[in-house]
């Protein structure tokens, strides 16, 4: 199973009722979980260590992240170098998959959430994917879920480059891309079919369900689910696990 975490298994520093219940529940099955976040601001260590600090059983592996999705997508279409429009954590993960971190002349431009965004940040992009470099993209969430409500997601980021250059990002390596669920399966060893998605957005999380052609399960508070499994809280999850819906 693979579990989005902002809305699903917290709310900024608030953990969701129920979690150890059904994480427990899953492992003591033995249904391996993994969990994947659009956030391209922290680094895989860093999720892990909050996961962790929550209590929660997992390892580093178990963590999917756009910032190393991104790292893992230049690395393996042959990306030497990048202009990374981002914070430190995108940086370090794009390098830690052996791709130089540069200003000028890079290969490609990657664009993520960046609360330090500015004039010339957004200058360099630019002129980097008017140069025709290839435009890559974390995701392109308009918002996020935090304790307080929302905040403006990384596609206020992407949207600023798309809109100076009229140029879209040729690939999005975040959801709803299919491109997480290739990583996942491809590093689990497991057929796409055989994975369920489990998320608070239906634009996102189940949209990349969808195309990729694996199940979905929504979690809500109201009734607005169309062709996924819907959920009012976290736990009933196990029912489904065990068959009672």
């Amino acid at each position: 199973m693979v579990f989005d975490l902002d809305g699903t298994i917290y709310f900024g520093n608030s953990l969701v009722e129920k979690v150890h219940e059904v994480l427990d529940e899953l492992h003591w099955k033995g249904i391996r979980t993994c969990f994947l976040t659009n956030n391209s601001r922290k680094g895989r260590v860093d999720i892990y260590e909050k996961l962790l600090g929550f209590g929660l059983e997992l390892e580093l592996e178990d963590v999917y992240t756009a910032s190393y999705l991104a790292g893992r997508y230049l690395k393996d279409h042959g990306y030497g170098s990048a202009y990374v429009l981002g914070e430190a954590g995108l940086i370090n993960e794009i390098e830690g998959c052996g791709v130089r971190s540069v200003e000028d002349d890079p290969d490609c431009v990657v664009v993520g959430y960046d609360m330090t965004l500015n004039y010339e940040k957004i200058t360099r992009s630019f002129r980097h994917v008017m140069d025709k470099k290839p435009f890559v993209a974390c995701n392109l969430d308009k918002s996020y879920p935090v304790e307080s409500g929302l905040l403006p997601g990384c596609g206020a980021m992407v949207g600023a480059i798309t809109g100076c250059t009229g140029i879209s990002p040729g690939i999005v390596v975040g959801k709803p891309s299919v491109y997480p669920i290739k990583v996942i399966c491809k590093d689990l060893g497991v057929d796409i079919d055989s994975v369920m998605v489990v998320g608070d957005n239906v634009e996102s999380d189940i949209a990349m369900a969808r195309t990729a052609g694996c199940k979905s399960c929504l979690v809500v508070t109201d009734d607005v689910a169309r062709d996924c499994l819907v959920v009012k809280s976290l736990d009933q999850i196990i029912g489904i696990i065990n068959g009672e819906a």
